[in-house]
């Protein structure tokens, strides 16, 4: 576990909770979760759930391209993207 100061006030500090490959799992204020994130076997997260007060607010889930670059994004377990993103062919 690590602490990690909050950007919105910088004098207290999130725990960080990381797996055995060093991926933040758990995000938490001290008392209640923020943040819980779910990894693939190619280590790319494909959910992310934020908590407001210890309580699940919203999850989001990212989908990916061959080329590793998130694609999608849908929110809780809607079949409609929230965002999509476009890439090049350079990169």
């Amino acid at each position: 576990m690590d602490k990690l100061p909050r950007p919105d006030d910088l004098t207290s500090s999130y725990v960080g909770t990381y797996d055995a490959w060093n991926r933040l799992v758990k995000l938490t204020d001290g008392t209640n979760t923020v943040q819980e994130n779910e990894y693939d076997a190619l280590r790319r997260r494909i959910v992310r759930k934020e908590y407001s007060s210890g309580t699940l607010s919203e999850t989001r889930r990212f989908y990916y391209g061959v080329g590793w670059q998130v694609l999608e994004e849908r929110v809780g377990s809607e079949t409609t993207s929230d965002a999509q993103y476009v890439w090049g062919l350079r990169y």
